[in-house]
């Protein structure tokens, strides 16, 4: 089988034109049922869009005992090898198109009586956003390793500025949000998204306007974006009467991905935002 990508948890073989097999690294890979019931209802849920979502056809376990799904082919190429390669009028529409999609987000039909984690064993649930945002931030400034951003003036001052702003944060009504929206998770024919992917035990129920927020702000690990990409991005936030909201939510998804130091890609993006903060 020919391999045409991977992840932190999984490989992607082509089967066919119409099929993949996503083949799980670990043999005890967490909440294995959960996942499946949860891919399937987004894919439910998002059926009337005009970008697909991964659709599981079937399912197995190899021989080394890892989890295998069947999944219906989506078509396009990864947006972080197209922004490689596109120019001009058609890199234009491929961000706007990018954008859009973030945005479009909250139309797939999914409800939860919560704000919070869907899939994970012990998750964070809440009845309010700003309680979730709260008690998202504590966990993830109590599991990072605060010597590793030596960088970073006075980081308990700035996460303490982060709490006053989620203290005053605006309750949305709910939405289905992938949280991990970046250009590695979606993919386009060079002008516009064809599909977004990877949905995972980080999707949960929230603000849909962090998507988005953070849309634009996981530019800051990916390759292939340049300064004119995150320029016309916050452009467009301006335009949409987004950027105080996006400057927040940049701050706490930086400050989220706190433990992630062990990759330097993560690492360097956390010093960047929150070292200017």
């Amino acid at each position: 089988m020919e391999k045409i990508g991977e992840g932190g948890e999984a490989e992607v073989f082509a089967l066919d034109a119409d099929r993949v097999l996503r083949r799980f690294r670990r043999p005890d890979h967490p909440a294995i049922e959960q996942r499946i019931a949860f891919t399937q209802e987004v894919a439910r849920g998002a059926s009337h869009l005009d970008f697909a979502v991964p659709e599981i056809l079937d399912q197995h376990v190899d021989d080394a005992g890892r989890r295998c799904f069947v999944e219906r082919r989506l078509s396009g190429r990864s947006m972080t090898e197209a922004l490689g390669s596109v120019s001009g009028s058609q890199r234009v529409s491929l961000l706007t198109s990018y954008l859009e999609t973030a945005y479009t987000l909250r139309e797939i039909s999914f409800e939860r009586p919560f704000f919070g984690e869907i899939i994970p064993e012990s998750p964070i649930r809440t009845s309010t956003w700003r309680e979730y945002l709260a008690a998202s931030l504590e966990r993830q400034v109590g599991a990072a390793d605060a010597t590793a951003y030596p960088e970073i003036d006075d980081l308990e001052a700035v996460v303490d500025a982060l709490r006053t702003e989620v203290a005053a944060a605006a309750e949305p009504d709910p939405s289905l949000l992938h949280f991990d929206y970046f250009p590695g998770n979606v993919m386009c024919d060079d002008t516009r998204i064809t599909a977004v992917i990877d949905w995972s035990v980080l999707s949960i129920v929230g603000d849909p306007d962090l998507d988005v927020a953070l849309a634009v702000a996981y530019f800051g690990v990916t390759p292939t974006a340049t300064p004119a990409d995150v320029a016309f991005s916050w452009d467009w936030l301006r335009d949409h009467d987004l950027a105080n909201r996006a400057e927040v939510y940049e701050r706490w998804g930086s400050a989220w991905w706190l433990p992630g130091s062990y990759d330097e890609q993560i690492r360097s993006w956390v010093v960047s935002v929150l070292g200017q903060a």
